[in-house]
């Protein structure tokens, strides 16, 4: 079981709690809702969308939607498709999910989003 904690500008959006089954499960499930028809021309694919969903999440500070059970699944997912950044845990923080704990912080950029992340593996904090 993991524990991912989301803030944004350092004010607390949500945590999540889960194991690899139900990641596998969720990511699913959004494909198959969300990742089918017709492509709209803003968002001619399925990452598209969810990058979409979380930066105005991020923008806002909050839920957008009346349906904040999906939009936090759209953004763990979207936050543990991020690489590490680091050669010595390379791959995403995905890969990591049954072993560390994570704790992000989005601030919205004019270019983006700048992701503070903090992972947690038996009393080892990385930044």
């Amino acid at each position: 079981m993991t524990t991912i904690s989301v803030s944004v500008s350092g004010k607390p959006l949500f945590v999540w709690e889960g194991g690899d089954d139900d990641l596998t499960k969720s990511e699913a499930d959004l494909r198959l809702r969300f990742g089918k028809g017709q492509p709209d021309p803003d968002f001619p694919t399925f990452d598209d969308l969810v990058e979409n969903v979380v930066r105005q999440i991020a923008e806002s500070g909050r839920f957008t939607t009346n349906n904040a059970e999906v939009e936090m699944r759209f953004v763990v997912s979207f936050l543990l498709s991020q690489s590490t950044g680091d050669p010595q845990r390379p791959s995403s923080f995905r890969d990591y999910v049954l072993v560390w704990d994570f704790s992000f912080d989005m601030t919205p950029k004019p270019t983006g989003l700048d992701i503070n992340t903090r992972g947690n593996f038996e009393r080892m904090t990385v930044q």
